[in-house]
C-alpha cells in the first residue's frame, strides 16, 4: 500500500518537481507505516510550494540522509519547526522501540504528542506508545490502551493493530480462551483482509497453547 502512494506521488510530481522525487527516492527507507507514507505526500506537498525556503529543504535532505539515532536526533533539535520534525520524531521513537531502548521510545512518542498536536501520525503515536508499555511489561496497562482505541477508532486501519495488541496482552497473561476469541472473532468479521492470515497464525498458537494446558496433570 506505502509503495502504491508513493508511486502516485512521484507520477504526480515528476514533470514539475523533479528534486522532490531524488528526495523521496532516498526517503522511502524512512516508512513505517500506511500513515507515514500518508505523511510524506503531505511533506512532498510542502516542499514542492516552500522548495526555495533553505531550512525547510536543509531539514528534508538531512532527514533523507539520515542513518543513525544521532541523526535524527540532531535533525528534531536543529530543525524542530520543519515539516520533517514530526517524521523524524516517529523515526527516532521506532529507532530507539527496535534498539530495545522502551523508556526512550515511549518518551519520544509522548513529546510527538505533545508538540504535534493534531498531526496525521498522532494515531500511530499513540498507538505506538501502547506496544511500548507492552514491552515494558505493563501488560494490563498497554491492554487498557489497546482496548480505548479500538473503541474511539472503530473504523480506523490501525485499529487491527489495537485489536491484536490487546490479544497479545491477553496470551501474555495466559487467558487464552479471550485470546482465542478476539483472533475468532477477526476473522469473522475480516475475511480475507490484510491481517487475516496473521490471525490463523496466532488462533494456531493460541490453540496449541489451550491443548498444553488440558493435557497437563492437575497441580497438587
Amino acid at each position: 500500500m506505502e509503495e502504491n502512494k508513493l508511486d502516485a506521488l512521484k507520477n504526480e510530481f515528476h514533470k514539475e518537481y523533479p528534486e522532490f522525487i531524488a528526495f523521496l527516492s532516498s526517503y522511502g527507507r524512512h516508512i513505517l507505516t500506511v500513515a507515514l507514507a500518508v505523511a510524506v505526500v503531505t511533506l512532498g506537498v510542502k516542499l514542492a510550494a516552500n522548495r526555495k525556503t533553505s531550512s525547510v529543504t536543509n531539514a528534508a535532505v538531512a532527514f533523507a540522509q539520515a542513518q543513525t539515532i544521532e541523526d535524527l536526533d540532531e535533525i528534531v533539535r536543529r530543525h524542530g519547526s520543519t515539516p520533517s520534525a514530526p517524521l523524524a520524531y516517529m523515526a527516532l521513537a521506532k529507532a530507539h522501540f527496535d534498539s530495545g531502548n522502551y523508556d526512550m521510545a515511549l518518551g519520544k512518542y509522548m513529546e510527538f504528542k505533545s508538540k504535534f498536536p493534531g498531526h496525521p501520525l498522532g494515531l500511530s503515536a499513540e498507538l505506538n506508545r501502547f506496544a511500548c508499555l507492552e514491552a515494558r511489561g505493563q501488560i494490563q496497562e498497554a491492554q487498557m490502551g489497546y482496548e480505548e482505541f479500538m473503541k474511539s477508532h472503530p473504523e480506523h486501519y490501525l485499529t487491527a493493530e489495537a485489536t491484536f495488541g490487546k490479544a497479545r496482552c491477553l496470551e501474555k497473561q495466559g487467558m487464552w480462551e479471550q485470546a482465542r476469541t478476539i483472533y475468532e472473532d477477526y476473522m469473522v468479521a475480516n475475511p480475507g483482509g490484510a491481517w487475516f492470515a496473521r490471525a490463523e497464525e496466532a488462533l494456531d498458537v493460541v490453540d496449541r497453547e489451550l491443548e498444553a494446558g488440558s493435557a497437563a496433570p492437575p497441580a497438587e
